[in-house]
């Protein structure tokens, strides 16, 4: 095969789409040639204010006023933007009831309870402040769920 027979343009850009790390690198380097952010925008195929935000992102703070200001690095806006990432999904259900399972373990080890009495004891004798403090079981009882 030739190297004719290779696509070296990229695909287009979709909207809404995350920028890649190859486009991290061009806004580096377009930057660095002193592009402004409308023309790199041009060349990759994306929003300035994407551009701005990036730019943003991956520009580190500034420690003193001496000194030249720091510029772009696609490194360090990969590296924001994936912590970024990890952050904003929603916690697993199990990191949010820790403090529970932690509770429920200790009760296995000090009192050697089983499962079964500890369901026993939230159906029973757990009262909760949401249900009038009342258990689970005597909730039921007053709204006819049960005989």
């Amino acid at each position: 095969m030739d190297c004719q027979d290779y696509i070296t343009e990229p695909a287009e850009r979709k909207k809404g789409q995350h920028l890649q790390r190859e486009e991290r690198g061009a806004i580096q380097h377009l930057k660095r040639q002193g592009y402004l952010n409308r023309a790199i925008a041009g060349e990759i195929g994306c929003s300035p204010a994407t551009v701005a935000n990036e730019l943003r992102r991956g520009t580190p703070p500034r420690k003193s006023n001496k000194g030249r200001k720091p510029g772009y690095s696609a490194r360090c806006g990969e590296a924001v933007y994936k912590a970024n990432r990890k952050l904003s999904r929603r916690r697993h259900r199990i990191c949010r009831c820790a403090r529970f399972l932690r509770w429920v373990a200790r009760q296995f080890k000090e009192h050697k309870w089983s499962l079964d009495a500890y369901i026993h004891w939230y159906n029973e004798g757990h009262i909760k402040s949401s249900l009038g403090w009342m258990s689970l079981l005597e909730y039921r009882r007053s709204l006819g769920l049960i005989a």
